[in-house]
This record gives C-alpha cells, sequence and structure tokens, in this order.
C-alpha cells in the first residue's frame, strides 16, 4: 500500500512539473514569436514589399545586424550549456537575442529570416546542402515568391539572381553555374563547392 501511494506521489510530482515546464515553453515560444514579428516590422520600415524584396530585405539584414559570437564570446553560462547541449540548436528569438550558435551561422541565420518570413505570411523553409557523404556543410534559405521557390544565402547575405534579374531557384543556379561564381566568386570566405 506504501509503495502504490509513494508511486502515486511522484506521479502527482512528474505531472505537476510537466504541465508548469509546458507552460514556461508555451510562454517563450510566444515571446519569441512576438519579437520576431516586431522585428520583421522594424526592417520592414512600414514599406509595402512584394515577397521577394522582403526576402532579399531579410537576407540583408541577417548577415549584417545579426551577431556571431564564438562559444567563448557568448557572456552566459546558461546561454552556452543551452547552444552546446540543445540538440535543436537555438531558435531565431535566441539567435536575435543572444547571437548565432557557435558551430556557424548558418543555420541561426536562416532560422531567423524563415521566422520573419513566416511572421509577414511568407511561406519559407530550409535548404540543407550536403556534401558527398550526405553529411550537412550549410544552411540557405527558400522562400515562396510567384510561385517558385527562390534562394538566398543569410550566412553571406545573398540573395540570388538570375541573368534577368529575378530571384534565382536552385535549379536556376545548378544549369548556370558561371552565373552562380559570378555572384559568390567575390564574396569573403564563401566556398562555393
Amino acid at each position: 500500500m506504501r509503495g502504490s501511494r509513494r508511486t502515486l506521489q511522484f506521479a502527482w510530482f512528474g505531472a505537476v512539473l510537466l504541465f508548469l515546464l509546458s507552460g514556461v515553453l508555451l510562454a517563450a515560444y510566444k515571446g519569441d514569436r512576438r519579437l520576431i514579428a516586431e522585428l520583421a516590422e522594424r526592417v520592414d520600415g512600414g514599406r509595402t514589399l512584394t515577397k521577394d524584396q522582403r526576402f532579399a530585405l531579410y537576407v540583408g539584414f541577417a548577415h549584417r545586424e545579426l551577431r556571431d559570437p564564438s562559444y567563448d564570446e557568448i557572456q552566459s553560462g546558461l546561454v552556452r550549456f543551452y547552444y552546446r547541449f540543445n540538440p535543436l540548436h537555438p531558435g531565431p528569438g535566441d539567435v536575435v537575442r543572444w547571437g548565432s550558435h557557435h558551430r556557424g551561422p548558418c543555420g541561426s541565420h536562416s532560422r531567423v529570416v524563415i521566422a520573419m518570413l513566416e511572421s509577414r505570411g511568407v511561406p519559407s523553409r530550409v535548404r540543407l546542402l550536403l556534401d558527398e557523404s550526405g553529411k550537412s556543410i550549410h544552411t540557405v534559405v527558400e522562400c515562396l515568391a510567384d510561385g517558385r521557390w527562390v534562394i538566398g544565402d543569410a550566412a553571406f547575405g545573398i540573395a540570388f539572381r538570375q541573368r534577368d534579374g529575378r530571384p534565382a531557384t536552385a535549379e536556376y543556379l545548378a544549369t548556370d553555374t558561371a552565373f552562380f561564381h559570378a555572384q559568390v566568386d567575390t564574396v569573403p570566405g564563401y566556398h562555393p563547392e
């Protein structure tokens, strides 16, 4: 009888703890959504923009304005612990507040751009670039504009274009490699392979 009572007490304690943790996570999620929506509104500056204009603006903003601290430069020990051991990586609100993930800005910046676009009702997604063994080596952003998934690199601030000036798709860049190289070969630190 005593063992089952203790088990019941532990179950109730666990349920209450889980409920409280869920509330904290939900509040953080809503706060992050509000932060990102306010950031997108500030970057828009009250202008009426097309989807591809907004995409290029946010990709450039992420490159120019988001901080890229090394792991040792992150001031808070709790944030360092969170960045190192969180299997999901920091969310967009975390990146805006504390800087990009120490493993590289590509995923962090891409998440912020996607969150900003989605706060404006623009469908977007992450695109992972893989090496020959299937390992992810870089992350870029795609945005649905005018019925096409156009591509940009938030870590380097590049919203890729076609020769005619329209936003480029990944497929276009794969077929016109000379024009792709013309856009990236002069960018310091960019590895086009």
